[in-house]
């Protein structure tokens, strides 16, 4: 392991581990700032669906940070 975070556009094969650590983040970071209701909702699966389409859109991408090639951010 040396340490280094690259950052790129996600991959298509990166889509369920963006949506994954998206989805766990919130879960973890905003409650109490968030309806509780919204936070209940969230799952990678709806992730994967809202990013989806937006990356279909031009000019749209999804930045991502890996480290020793997994994402990380």
């Amino acid at each position: 392991m040396n340490g280094e975070i690259t950052c790129g556009m996600m991959r298509e094969e990166e889509l369920s581990q963006v949506a994954s650590l998206f989805s766990a983040s919130w879960r973890r970071t905003y409650p109490g700032m968030v309806p509780d209701e919204f936070l209940a909702r969230l799952s990678p699966q709806k992730a994967r669906e809202m990013w989806s389409g937006d990356r279909r859109t031009p000019g749209n991408f999804i930045m991502v940070a890996r480290s020793e090639g997994k994402v990380a951010g």
